[in-house]
């Protein structure tokens, strides 16, 4: 039999999930991560030659330094969606994302929020990128390893230079377990 607090979880799930963003609002945001692995996705914008890598900067704990530009992936929505949005929320002049190619997948355990199954995606900007402090280009041989504070992310960006830019053949290993 269920209860009436089960039948108002069940509710309440059902109406984020109707909404048309999908989005869990902020105060159930952590204890949902909590319980539920949700799929993430981290986007390498690269440059056309596949030798820079496009970064953000973030100082909000617990996610000060540079990173990857990603995040998760709400319901109904497409990875080019997700690309479209995540752009948005960046602030870059983008006009679109293409050449959407998965190089791996990775099972992030020790998430600060959650524990959400990645995909590594790389990708082409359309548009100028105007860099700012926050949003940068990094030759793949200078990347700023050492002012990353996510092991993953500095994970990703060395299976990028040294597996998938040798290897372009080869998609989707899993990597970090």
């Amino acid at each position: 039999m269920t209860s009436e607090r089960e039948a108002l979880l069940a509710e309440l799930l059902n109406e984020v999930y109707e909404k048309e963003n999908g989005f869990i609002p902020t105060p159930a945001y952590h204890p949902f991560h909590r319980i539920c692995s949700w799929g993430a996705v981290e986007v390498l914008m690269i440059s056309v030659d596949g030798k820079r890598v496009l970064l953000k900067y973030r100082d909000d704990l617990p996610f000060s330094g540079w990173h990857v530009v990603g995040g998760y992936v709400r319901p109904k929505e497409t990875i080019q969606m997700f690309a479209d949005r995540t752009a948005k929320e960046e602030r870059a002049d983008i006009t679109g994302m293409i050449n959407f190619r998965c190089i791996a997948i990775c099972k992030w355990l020790d998430h600060p929020f959650s524990f959400p199954l990645c995909a590594l995606m790389v990708c082409n900007p359309l548009g100028d990128i105007i860099e700012r402090d926050d949003l940068k280009w990094f030759h793949v041989d200078n990347l700023p390893l050492g002012r990353m504070i996510h092991k993953k992310h500095i994970l990703y960006l060395e299976h990028y230079r040294d597996y998938f830019l040798k290897n372009q053949e080869h998609w989707c290993p899993v990597i970090g377990e």
